[in-house]
């Protein structure tokens, strides 16, 4: 999952849709998808919530399949400089 748009931009959401502006263009205007514009604008309506669900965005631990890459060059670094 992609990071979570910044409240500036989720704010532009929100005002433009309640101006009748459609989706395709806002989506355009904004670099995002369509289908992105509409989940913001119905959690709004829906929830009130402009705030992004951040349980929902980008990981920020390292993944084990990642971890597993670092983890050669961190062993060759140890044994260099214990020499």
């Amino acid at each position: 999952m992609p990071a979570a748009l910044s409240m500036r931009q989720r704010r532009e959401i929100i005002e433009q849709r309640e101006r009748g502006v459609g989706c395709s263009q806002i989506a355009d205007e904004l670099g995002v998808a369509c289908n992105t514009v509409n989940n913001i604008y119905q959690r709004y309506k829906q929830k009130g919530q402009l705030a992004p669900a951040y349980e929902r965005c980008r990981h920020t631990a390292i993944r084990k399949s990642k971890a597993n890459r670092y983890e050669p060059p961190l062993i060759l670094r140890a044994k260099i400089s214990c020499q």
